[in-house]
């Protein structure tokens, strides 16, 4: 308080004499309530935010985030994590772990965490396409949170923690949508059982998926990118300590059932979310004012999952129409070598069927699909534009 009366005392203010005693009187009045807030309230505090953020209206806590020093399963009972960034199919934000057959993996919490959601769905039998031909028997998506800025899914569960089973959906929806689902917020401890999967039918893989949103990705015309899986996904073992992250990224790649057993080929990345490059083939393109969840969507890349692999897909209202999915296994020229006027026709390794490509310009790409092998010619009759 004598401090304050002091600078009052001692300021010089260039005044009128006739106000200089009202203007003083004003200032120290003002010092005398500023002291009698401060006197009640006690000192002041640094106040850490606390909202209801994200997807799922759950709440967070602003600030970085420990390394995960903990294991997410049993690494023995997994053959090979996907790297995110996949075309032709699921999303391109989650890596997918796939288990060995005939065998079930626990699924652990990696770190201290928030369970803010529970899915308990029935799945497409086809994930590619189906929004109607679903599988009776539920799977769970538990949905973390770990600040404001970031999430956390592991999906594909077949049963849950008994802990979590009394705050999970009884009954298996129609629908993996979040916008109903009343919010859960039970805190989780690292190294906590969250349940118990044999991956899916289809293919034998549960998905990992973290978000950050405070990281998006890098595409040519961020406007016609609306998913957030496609935005802000990153890879999940980026996360861990130094050890656990050397552990999963050699077991990042590719297993192939063949005659003679397994064949396992290291992928050495965890792959990227965008693949555009600008002046080349590679990346996202678009009809109109299509985007990547509505109206005409082409996607076009070498894969990080195999070093030779380019797929080239088509997808429609946000879902992939099978029949478009091209890929090769063995290309010799990849989509961020075709330059403008550059044209090069990709065969299906395992299918009847083809994708002519022809960059026009930077902003303009020319296709034509067909079955059978590649013509000789870029079929420009049938050719259809694309745009970034």
């Amino acid at each position: 308080m004598e401090i304050l009366l002091q600078e009052v005392l001692q300021s010089k203010l260039v005044l009128r004499r006739g106000f200089a005693p009202i203007v003083a009187i004003v200032i120290v009045a003002a010092a005398l309530v500023i002291f009698g807030f401060r006197f009640f309230l006690g000192p002041t505090k640094t106040i850490t935010q606390v909202f209801k953020g994200g997807a799922n209206e759950g709440n967070c806590r602003s600030g970085s985030i420990a390394k995960f020093d903990t294991e997410f399963t049993d690494f023995e009972k997994i053959n090979a994590i996907n790297p995110i960034g996949g075309i032709g199919g699921g999303s391109p934000g989650r890596s997918y772990i796939g288990v060995v057959k005939e065998v079930e993996v626990p699924v652990y919490s990696p770190t201290d965490m928030i369970l803010e959601n529970i899915i308990f769905a029935k799945r497409p039998f086809d994930p590619l396409t189906s929004i109607t031909k679903t599988d009776s028997k539920g799977e769970y998506g538990l949905y973390f949170r770990l600040n404001c800025d970031m999430t956390l899914l592991f999906d594909h569960i077949d049963r849950v923690s008994d802990r979590i089973m009394t705050v999970a959906p009884k009954e298996p929806s129609e629908s993996s949508r979040t916008d109903n689902n009343p919010p859960v917020n039970i805190e989780i401890k690292k190294g906590e059982l969250l349940g118990y999967t044999n991956g899916t039918p289809q293919a034998r893989t549960f998905d990992f998926l973290v978000i950050d949103r405070s990281k998006p990705a890098t595409h040519i015309n961020p406007k016609r990118w609306e998913w957030e899986q496609a935005v802000y996904a990153q890879c999940p073992y980026d996360y861990f300590t130094d050890e656990l992250k050397e552990k999963y990224y050699a077991k990042i790649g590719e297993v192939i059932e063949k005659s003679t057993g397994r064949e396992f080929t290291p992928s050495g990345t965890c792959g990227q979310l965008s693949y555009d490059v600008p002046g080349t083939a590679s990346g996202g393109w678009f009809k109109g004012e299509s985007t990547d969840t509505k109206g005409d969507y082409l996607a076009i890349a070498r894969q990080a999952i195999s070093p030779k692999r380019v797929n080239v897909a088509v997808k429609k209202d946000g879902l992939f129409d099978s029949d478009s999915v091209i890929r090769v296994d063995s290309a010799e020229v990849f989509p961020d070598e075709i330059k403008v006027g550059d044209e090069e026709c990709y065969q299906d390794s395992n299918q009847n069927k083809w994708a002519y490509i022809k960059l026009v310009s930077e902003k303009e790409l020319s296709m034509v699909r067909g079955s059978g092998s590649c013509p000789s010619t870029f079929p420009e009759s049938a050719a259809e534009m694309w745009e970034r």
